[in-house]
């Protein structure tokens, strides 16, 4: 049972976990873009074919200041398709994302153990944890994904973009 977990949660987690940009303001580590696991598979939603869990560790750099700052990651793209969209006119509804932000520790304790190797080095009041499920439906393995998110500190924010394999 155990051994058939640790492997669900291998291939769960993404070739482009560890990918990293640094911005003016924040660093931003991908921990796993991936189908949730674990506590994040609660957030997917009943009616969903899919869903889709992106993760990022969120670092402050120096002269940022306050508190993490994040504009909702609602969407991605698929193939350059709207994922929202495909949903909506696959299933006709439109899903609500989940956002849940962590303090890095327990993340790496609690939430996604096997991914505390990808967790920058920071102090936790300088790091947050960002992982959002997207709901909708089904993608085919190996499919382009991308997804552009908006994050920083106190009222400065800034973008980043990453560019991946549907799991």
């Amino acid at each position: 049972m155990l051994l058939a977990l640790i492997t669900a949660i291998l291939i769960a987690t993404s070739s482009i976990s560890g990918t990293s940009q640094s911005g003016t303001w924040s660093a931003v580590t991908v921990l796993d873009i991936g189908r949730p696991v674990g506590a994040l598979a609660r957030e997917q939603s009943a009616d969903a074919e899919d869903a889709l869990a992106l993760c990022f560790a969120v670092v402050r750099k120096p002269g940022a200041a306050g508190e993490l700052s994040i504009r909702e990651l609602r969407d991605f793209s698929i193939n350059g398709e709207r994922y929202s969209d495909r949903s909506r006119a696959r299933l006709g509804q439109r899903f609500e994302p989940g956002t849940i932000i962590y303090d890095a520790s327990d993340f790496k304790m609690k939430i996604r153990p096997d991914l505390a190797r990808v967790v920058p080095r920071a102090p936790d009041a300088d790091q947050a944890i960002m992982c959002t499920v997207i709901s909708g439906a089904r993608f085919q393995s190996g499919e382009r994904g991308a997804v552009t998110i908006e994050v920083g500190w106190g009222t400065r924010t800034e973008t980043f973009a990453f560019d991946f394999r549907l799991p």
